[in-house]
């Protein structure tokens, strides 16, 4: 069995997509995050892992060179 990430990068059969979504929550062990900038679409299963993506965000907005 294999999945793909996103409808039409990996529906290359010419049959239509199934109206549903799947959503990697891990990956060889390592969580994985949605994150979004609207508000209710972001998912993970750790909330520690959300902080630590958020601060390295804050840090990157913060020290980005002109």
């Amino acid at each position: 069995m294999a999945f793909g990430i996103g409808t039409y990068l990996s529906n290359d059969t010419c049959v239509p997509p199934l109206n549903i979504v799947m959503k990697t929550t891990a990956c060889n062990g390592m969580d994985v995050a949605k994150i979004s900038d609207t508000e209710g679409k972001g998912m993970c299963r750790n909330p520690e892992y959300v902080a630590y993506l958020q601060r390295c965000i804050d840090w990157r907005m913060t020290h980005e060179k002109p």
